[in-house]
């Protein structure tokens, strides 16, 4: 209601939070039957919006090297709803970085990369640049995204890689945060509405590798005797090239010791979409070799190098010993078909492929209390079967009894 010789002024249109501007009619305030009150109806049209949901994983290494490039920090897993077109544009997104000193990142050293081939591996060779900047004299970007739509049908996973300098500090720590969900740009009237905090933890600078050695050989000079005559042989040297270490052919790959799923309850419940794993890699008493590769398999074994691949904790394949980590993609498993195996195993520097251990990994439908927690380890021979079992973890629920924290579920790369 509004009083004699009182008007409205002013209206504030706006598009935030799914409404769009309406039409308004301004008319004499006057009425033809002299009273001095009059009554208003309002009508606003409200759009529909659809909502983006941020999720994500920690996949950043424990070390990096100075000067390393492309170093993995931390998975974005994208997914929207379909309350209006279920389709989002996110225009960008803004990183803080929570490191020791931002030197230590190069410039252009902070990219979000597009995982094309959507196996949840970061591969600099396959998966796409989207967006690419610069710490310069602050310690938060914006990365501009062009042209990324996410929709309601399927998942977009982007990659957070880094840069280090050269120069970078030994023993600094580099590690990048999304603090809010107004650290995700997305076109209006959509907006993102589910987000958690997404920390990478701290990885920490090294100075460099250690180069594998080169064989090394013997050189050995031999004189020739002296001719009992009265002329004497000049001397003519005899070389003999000697190998310093001679070892028996190699023919044994190195023995993937665990498969370890890493999964806190003992299963995972349809509709996750990841699911990290590990395993330790060791040739140590099978030839002695740098293990230079390991790779999964879900359910069915294929020929040798045609697995999903996995990569090292510690960022490089340069020992006899790797602890060896991978996504599996969960998004399609359900519960009639559980469970479901995973086997891996690795290779040595003289291409031998190893062989597998496995777990067993049980999926249940959300809601469902009544599977046992428990996942168990053990060993395939390829063509011999189950060679035995040779380790059972320990049922959660009777850590929990005896107050004990198991350490055997650790996140991925924590």
């Amino acid at each position: 209601m509004l009083d004699d010789g009182e008007y409205l002024s002013s209206v504030d249109l706006t598009t935030a939070n799914g409404f769009i501007p309406g039409e308004f009619y301004w008319f004499d305030g006057t009425l033809d039957d002299g009273t001095n009150s009059f009554e208003l109806t309002w009508a606003f049209e409200v759009c529909g919006m659809d909502e983006l949901t941020v999720n994500g994983m920690d996949i950043h290494p424990s070390t990096v090297y100075r000067g390393e490039e492309n170093v993995p920090m931390y998975l974005f897993d994208l997914s929207c709803d379909n309350l209006q077109n279920g389709r989002v544009t996110v225009t960008g997104i803004r990183i803080h970085f929570t490191g020791d000193a931002r030197t230590d990142i190069a410039t252009e050293g902070v990219n979000l990369y597009r995982d094309i081939d959507e196996n949840g591996i970061f591969n600099a060779d396959i998966d796409i640049l989207a967006a690419r900047g610069s710490l310069g004299m602050g310690t938060v970007v914006t990365l501009t995204l062009e042209d990324l739509f996410v929709d309601s049908t399927h998942h977009e996973i982007l990659f957070l890689v880094t840069d280090i300098t050269t120069t970078a500090n030994i023993g600094n720590r580099v590690s990048f945060v999304l603090f809010s969900k107004n650290d995700v740009k997305v076109l209006q009237p959509d907006r993102c509405a589910h987000f958690i905090s997404h920390d990478t933890g701290a990885t920490i600078i090294e100075n460099g590798g250690t180069p594998t050695p080169e064989p090394t050989f013997t050189l050995t000079m031999t004189p020739t005797e002296t001719v009992a005559t009265t002329t004497t042989a000049t001397p003519s040297p005899t070389v003999s090239v000697t190998p310093a270490d001679t070892m028996e052919p190699d023919n044994e790959g190195p023995l993937a010791i665990e498969c370890n799923a890493l999964i806190t309850s003992g299963y995972i419940i349809e509709g996750q979409n990841f699911q990290p794993i590990e395993s330790l890699v060791s040739d140590t008493d099978r030839g002695g070799n740098n293990v230079i590769g390991a790779e999964y398999f879900v359910n069915t074994i294929l020929d040798n190098g045609d697995g999903n691949p996995m990569i090292p904790v510690d960022h490089a394949f340069d020992s006899p010993v790797e602890r060896v980590a991978g996504v599996l993609v969960t998004g399609d498993w359900v519960a009639e078909e559980s469970p479901y195996t995973v086997y891996i195993h690795g290779k040595d520097d003289l291409q031998n492929w190893g062989p597998f251990c496995s777990c067993i990994i049980n999926v249940i439908e959300p809601g469902d209390p009544t599977l046992t927690p428990t996942t168990t380890p053990y060993y395939v021979i390829p063509g011999n079967g189950t060679a035995g079992r040779l380790l059972i973890h320990v049922l959660l629920f009777l850590c929990m009894c005896i107050g004990i924290r198991s350490t055997l579920y650790s996140y991925l790369l924590r």
